[in-house]
């Protein structure tokens, strides 16, 4: 595109092009008139986070997965693309100011950017082995007890998980949330839960129709989802 020719051609002068980047990922899909409600937002625009790196800008910063960005450095966040754009044609160390919306509360702090290495970017998370009995959990996945060998093979924080998901159904709401195979619940609507009958109570309990927000850890860190209950 244009614009990202004219943000890079004075860098492309001087022979070498930087990106800036916070250490976040960002939900794919906009945010419904739903989803606004049960964020608290006054509208739809925003970029939800759900996963925040540790030790990277956004984790000093004190942003956390869930969490709902409306401006950046002043300008209104339209959705993911725009905060994405926005992000990584900020020059590297520059500190910005931040709107947030965290459990309908609106918050002001600013970020420091970093500058993007690719090479640290990339990599490739492994599913773990799952082959212990499993409890159907709605939303079209099953779930099952999170064993030792798991908890070791996942790094997963000690005391923490409440079952790790042993399938999802194809075009299921499990699915469309980006839930997959290998994920560990941490919380259900922000309350931790540390057993499978936890998870499936608090999954049960969420009413029809209604918007449910889940932690869970994936590739070593704790990622953001939205599903909507049927």
């Amino acid at each position: 595109p244009i614009n990202t020719i004219r943000a890079i051609l004075p860098q492309l002068r001087s022979g070498r092009v930087t990106r800036g980047v916070i250490g976040v990922q960002v939900r794919t899909y906009p945010i419904s008139k739903e989803d606004a409600q049960a964020f608290g937002l006054p509208n739809t625009n925003g970029a939800v986070l759900t996963t925040v790196a540790e030790g990277r800008p956004a984790d000093k910063a004190g942003l956390e997965p869930g969490d709902v960005i409306t401006e950046f450095n002043g300008k209104p966040v339209v959705d993911s693309d725009a905060l994405v754009s926005m992000v990584i044609t900020t020059k590297p160390e520059t500190t910005v100011p931040l709107t947030v919306y965290r459990e309908g509360q609106r918050k002001s702090m600013n970020i420091t950017i970093g500058e993007l290495d690719l090479e640290a970017e990339q990599g490739t998370p492994t599913e773990p082995d799952v082959d212990s009995e499993p409890t159907a959990a709605g939303f079209g996945m099953d779930i099952e007890p999170i064993t030792p060998d798991i908890a070791r093979e996942l790094r997963l924080p000690s005391g923490k998980g409440g079952a790790i998901v042993s399938r999802v159904g194809r075009a299921s709401p499990a699915s469309n949330a980006g839930v997959v195979q290998g994920d560990v619940i941490l919380t259900v609507n922000r309350k931790p839960v540390s057993n499978v009958s936890q998870v499936k109570r608090a999954l049960d309990e969420a009413p029809s129709g209604s918007t449910v927000f889940m932690v869970v850890w994936r590739a070593g860190q704790e990622t953001f989802l939205t599903l909507r209950k049927k």
